[in-house]
Parts: C-alpha cells; sequence; structure tokens
C-alpha cells in the first residue's frame, strides 16, 4: 500500500488579479499546475514548501487559499518562504503536521521576514524534533522552503540552510526521516545526504537556470513532484511539468 503527496512550490502570487510578475500571471500558472496533477492522480495531501506570496499581502493569502479550494479539498500543509510574512502563518494559512498512513509530514521553517537566505531558529529545530519523537512510529518527510544543501548554483547557495553539524546530528538520530522536501531553487534536484534523500522541485510558474552563478531564468515549463509513500517506508518521486511554457519571460516585470 501506498499514498502519493503532491509538492508545490514558489507560488510567488500577487494581490491584484490582474498583475504578472516576469510575464507570468502566476494565479493562472497555479491553476494550470493543480489541474494537470490532480487529473493524475488524488493526493492524500498536497505539500506547498514556501514564497506562496509575493507581495506580502494579506489578500494575497485568500486568494491562495481561494485557489487551493476550488481545486482540492484535502490536508495542505503551507510553509512560508522568503517572501512571505509570519504573521499570515498562524491564520489565514496553517502549517500544522499531517498524519498520511504510516507517515508524518511535518514542516521546518528556514524564512525569517524581509530576508532572501535561510535562518532556521534553535526553537524550530526542537520543535522538530519533538514532532518527531511523538511520531517515531511513522516514517517521516520533512518539508521546508530553502535546500540544506548547495546544488550547484552559486547565487543561491548562498541562501541555503547552514546547520550541517545539526542536520547530520538530526538524521543521525531519526532514522525515519526518509526525505527533505524543499522550494526556492525553481527546479528539481534529487540527492542524498546520510541515507535521505533531499529534493527540490520546479516552481508553479517560472524557472531558475541551473548551475548559474548569478540570476538566471530557464525556458522551462511550470511544475510539480509526487512523492510516492510506500507503508514500509520506501520514498519514490517523479517531476512533472506543463507541456509548455504559457508564458515569456519578460524581466522587465516586476
Amino acid at each position: 500500500m501506498y499514498d502519493q503527496v503532491l509538492q508545490i512550490t514558489d507560488l510567488h502570487l500577487k494581490e491584484n488579479p490582474t498583475s504578472t510578475l516576469l510575464g507570468f500571471d502566476t494565479a493562472a500558472t497555479l491553476e494550470m499546475v493543480l489541474e494537470k496533477a490532480l487529473s493524475e492522480a488524488e493526493p492524500s495531501a498536497i505539500l506547498v514548501t514556501g514564497d506562496i506570496a509575493h507581495d506580502e499581502q494579506l489578500k494575497t493569502y485568500y486568494r491562495y487559499l481561494d485557489i487551493m479550494a476550488a481545486h482540492y479539498t484535502g490536508p495542505i500543509l503551507s510553509l512560508p518562504g522568503n517572501h512571505d510574512q509570519s504573521q499570515y502563518f498562524e491564520s489565514p494559512v496553517k502549517t500544522e503536521p499531517l498524519t498520511i498512513g504510516n507517515w508524518l509530514l511535518v514542516g521546518l521553517d528556514s524564512h525569517l521576514d524581509g530576508q532572501v537566505g535561510a535562518d532556521v531558529s534553535a526553537e524550530d529545530l526542537r520543535d522538530l524534533m519533538e514532532c518527531l519523537d511523538q511520531h517515531r512510529d511513522r516514517h517521516a518527510i520533512i518539508a521546508t522552503h530553502h535546500p540544506p544543501v548547495s546544488i550547484g548554483c552559486s547565487w543561491l547557495d548562498s541562501h541555503r540552510i547552514k546547520i550541517d553539524t545539526e542536520l547530520s546530528r538530526l538524521l543521525e538520530d531519526y532514522p525515519t526521516v526518509k526525505g527533505i522536501v524543499f522550494g526556492h531553487i525553481h527546479q528539481p534536484i534529487d540527492i542524498m545526504l546520510k541515507g535521505v534523500r533531499l529534493l527540490g522541485a520546479p516552481s508553479t510558474c517560472f524557472q531558475f537556470l541551473p548551475n548559474s552563478t548569478s540570476f538566471s531564468l530557464d525556458r522551462k515549463p511550470p511544475g510539480y513532484r509526487w512523492l510516492t509513500l510506500m507503508d514500509d517506508g520506501l520514498l519514490e518521486t517523479e517531476v512533472c511539468r506543463l507541456k509548455v511554457c504559457p508564458y515569456e519571460i519578460d524581466i522587465s516585470d516586476k
């Protein structure tokens, strides 16, 4: 038996329905991604790994909730990214851990309001470990926004979570953790760290160019990641995309 979980990330929604970003109607691409993904399978949960808003406005988060509710009524774990504001992740957006079958889906907040790079507090790490302690009978996926390792893009690598010693110890102490999924990088990545799968996903809107040294955009279409969670702890995954990119990049559109 297994459960399927959908990861989407870096939505970059705006309050104004007519606003675009880098030439993209980000709400439209989010809906295109949801429609395609949900035509493939009905997930047991959705993970949204940050940068929900681009403009940090309260109405943007209600817009996000409306879009999600129009397509999916199951459990959603939503996390803040560097473009988000903490105050909106108690209300209206919720960040409580989810239990799905034999699995725990738990978030780690890597953002600090107004800061691009990662910031993981000792308190948030303690909360994460307490949650893992409470669910030692379940396999676990940790979801966060920033990557916990370098990905080969120097300008993005400067933003990563820099708690290597603490993370290494956590993965040793909690062998129930099978994967860490994240956003921020607007591109897929799949690597191993101490037997744990580290998975970055494409954005639901515009993409960043792999192996770039400065801000660079890729012309690949919006995408998403499927996570297949086997009852025995095996994690399988697949990145999918829209067939074509629905918008032309406009670097002057900010």
